[in-house]
């Protein structure tokens, strides 16, 4: 099996340019032409019905469009529904499923094969609920097919659990193994070839950016243990992005980036690598991709994973020490970020802070993270959680950061995170360095959470020692930004000046608020 290196996503995370669902099929001939056509040479699209209400019939509208711009059949390119999860009701599912079965139909006829054959679906409870869910996919495809007035005899639809969580991350081995007993146990087959989605939006909101990053190394380090012992072979596809926060795939940072994930086989191209960065520097970040990620060693931290998960609890716990003051400003100030796609979800991400206290090597004892609250929380959806945090002067890759290496510094364990954990740290911070403006979030955030930020900020220095190469741009409109919201977050009952309360209602200001908060975007290359 040829095992596609890009994963295009009509994601909602770019600054520049606004897409409707009418436009998301001619935006995906774009993304999978090749390059000699003027595309982006992208091999397979993600259709994704999970965070957006995206209509059913939408993968059908595409393959129409691929095949009228004849990418269908000239390019073996691949459509990857990503379904809701269990609580979003099997009635949605059903009718993607339809949806899949009608175009896969209508490009047999070319093809002589299915282009759509696998289902990202997350896993939420037991691993043979997800067999359950492929077995009755294609329980329904073959019925609707036995049906049709030429039946056809397509392929089995598979589908690609998605990890989007911390724990399932750190669980990733352990999923993955039940996931092919219970397929060979409840459907009698034999998986060869397994595919795995690990995310990173969700777990980079939830515990911050190292915490997120370590979990994702040793899920790859894991699971290429894992296919070594089951005989399978188990091909990581990684939610990438150009911030660091998720990963920071972009073409200065390629190189670093392919070093840090070793074992990946695919990666997701975002929206802002499309929009927000010149055709050429995209052109060459995917053909370095395709050149270079596959094939290279995972992480090896297995052998590790009591100090692991110490690490991973240390650099969560100083994350969401400060993050748990400023959550209830943030949700007030999501309405703020424009959508640059149709109909989200626009779900809150749920914080437990419990959950996030890991065992570690020393049985079962928590890890010394210091103080995280016992309580649980919500933030934005991720791509407004970041917008907010840069266009405030805080980026969240730095947030925990600097007071979690301290600790570790004092625990013998810092080397360790350079060396091993996370060797690639000090290039992630650098890049979201650049714009970080405390004047700007002095104004806004309470000060409990500006003496952690400064904190981080002194511990960064003394270990990280990033250079001060700031955008003046970024901080110009950061400063703009965080003026109108210091204004807006005051209760208007606070508010004696009748010409302040005008100007903070002022329909007209906010949206020009909310346009400097794209041109924001734009400079650092993403929305969020």
């Amino acid at each position: 099996m040829i095992v596609p290196v890009t994963l295009a996503t009509q994601s909602l995370d770019s600054a520049s340019t606004y897409v409707s669902f009418g436009d998301e099929p001619i935006e995906a001939v774009r993304l999978l032409k090749p390059f000699e056509e003027g595309g982006f040479g992208l091999e397979e699209l993600m259709i994704d019905f999970n965070r957006k209400l995206t209509p059913y019939g939408q993968v059908t509208e595409i393959v129409d469009r691929l095949l009228d711009e004849e990418v269908i059949p000239s390019s073996k390119v691949k459509l990857i529904p990503m379904v809701p999860a269990r609580g979003a009701g099997g009635l949605r599912k059903t009718a993607i499923l339809h949806s899949i079965i009608e175009a896969n139909y209508a490009a047999y006829g070319q093809l002589n094969d299915s282009v759509v054959s696998e289902v990202i679906h997350p896993v939420c409870g037991s691993v043979r609920d997800l067999v359950r869910v492929e077995a009755n996919f294609n329980i329904i495809k073959n019925y609707v097919l036995e049906s049709t007035l030429t039946p056809v005899d397509m392929g089995d639809i598979s589908l690609i659990p998605a990890l989007e969580d911390l724990k399932s991350l750190i669980d990733a081995a352990k999923i993955v193994s039940e996931y092919v007993h219970s397929r060979r146990t409840m459907l009698a087959t034999e998986s060869e070839v397994l595919r795995v989605y690990l995310g990173r939006d969700v777990p980079s909101v939830k515990a911050g950016m190292a915490a997120s990053t370590i979990a994702v190394r040793l899920a790859l380090s894991d699971l290429a243990e894992t296919s070594e012992k089951l005989s399978v072979a188990v091909h990581p596809i990684l939610e990438s992005g150009s911030l660091p926060l998720k990963g920071n795939l972009n073409y200065e940072s390629v190189n670093s980036f392919m070093e840090t994930y070793g074992g990946a086989s695919t990666v997701t191209i975002q929206s802002s690598m499309v929009y927000d960065s010149s055709q050429r520097k995209t052109a060459d970040l995917v053909r370095c991709l395709k050149d270079s990620l596959q094939g290279r060693r995972p992480p090896c931290l297995s052998g590790e994973r009591g100090e692991v998960l110490e690490v991973i609890s240390v650099f969560s716990a100083a994350y969401v020490e400060a993050i748990s003051k400023i959550y209830g400003l943030l949700e007030s100030l999501a309405g703020l970020i424009p959508d640059r796609r149709e109909s989200l979800h626009n779900e809150k991400v749920k914080v437990n802070a419990e959950e996030l206290s890991l065992p570690t090597r020393d049985k079962g004892r928590k890890g010394k993270g210091g103080r995280p609250p016992v309580h649980s929380f919500t933030l934005p959806p991720p791509v407004k959680y970041v917008a907010l945090m840069y266009s405030l002067g805080v980026p969240p890759e730095i947030v925990g950061v600097g007071r979690a290496l301290n600790m570790l510094s004092q625990t013998g364990l810092l080397d360790r995170v350079f060396e091993l954990y996370y060797p690639s740290i000090e290039v992630d911070v650098s890049s979201a360095w650049r714009y970080l403006c405390l004047e700007a979030a002095g104004k806004v955030f309470p000060e409990s959470f500006i003496s952690d930020v400064k904190e981080d900020v002194k511990y960064i220095r003394e270990f990280l020692d990033p250079k001060d190469d700031f955008s003046v741009s970024h901080r110009a409109l950061a400063m703009m930004i965080s003026e109108y919201v210091a204004l807006k977050v005051i209760p208007e009952k606070q508010l004696r000046s009748s010409e302040v309360k005008e100007f903070v209602r002022n329909s007209t200001l906010e949206e020009a608020v909310r346009q400097i908060i794209l041109q924001a975007g734009c400079i650092r290359g993403a929305l969020g």
